[in-house]
């Protein structure tokens, strides 16, 4: 398993949480986690902890690995919808 880190995310950046992404919403990122993988996603306050423990399982930057990671942690995370064409 690879070891992570947390830092705040600066002023000037402008992130959204991941485990919000992945389910169609939006949220500010309060943190970037990054892991000595290479690997790194930016978390609100709420998902700091279970992105820490999802940043280092990564093993490829894929959202359905990341929707389920994260399910393996308890949150269920379900794909956006697509847009009806009508």
């Amino acid at each position: 398993m690879a070891d992570t880190s947390q830092h705040e995310v600066p002023s000037f950046f402008e992130m959204s949480c991941v485990a919000h992404l992945l389910g169609g919403e939006q949220a500010h990122a309060a943190f970037i986690i990054s892991a000595t993988s290479g690997y790194g996603l930016a978390a609100c306050a709420e998902h700091r902890d279970v992105t820490d423990l999802v940043v280092a399982r990564m093993s490829v930057d894929d959202d359905d690995q990341l929707r389920a990671l994260f399910g393996r942690q308890g949150l269920t995370i379900q794909a956006p919808e697509e847009p009806d064409g009508s």
